[in-house]
């Protein structure tokens, strides 16, 4: 994934839970006002909200460490073909 990317991605993770936890208050406070359930519809939806929110957050968080891995592993392999190189060059 592109740096840059990965970088909004995880600096949009704390609007997107509020976004998904507002929707969800909105939507149980509108399914209370039809069905005459409340607070109960409120409750259900607003905790669907927090769970879409939290799903967010771990998503972003498992980009963000395969990201990380996937960098590691390519400076590994630079490191190994630095090694390689400079003893072929000049063996000791």
């Amino acid at each position: 994934m592109k740096p840059l990317k990965l970088k909004f991605d995880a600096a949009s993770v704390g609007l997107e839970m509020a976004i998904a936890i507002v929707l969800g208050w909105l939507v149980g406070s509108w399914v209370d006002g039809e069905l005459g359930s409340a607070p109960w519809g409120m409750v259900f939806f607003l905790l669907c909200g927090v769970a879409a929110g939290f799903k967010g957050l771990i998503r972003v968080h498992r980009q963000v460490q395969a990201d990380a891995r996937r960098r590691e592993r390519a400076q590994m392999r630079d490191d190994r073909s630095d090694a390689r190189w400079s003893e072929a060059r000049w063996p000791s």
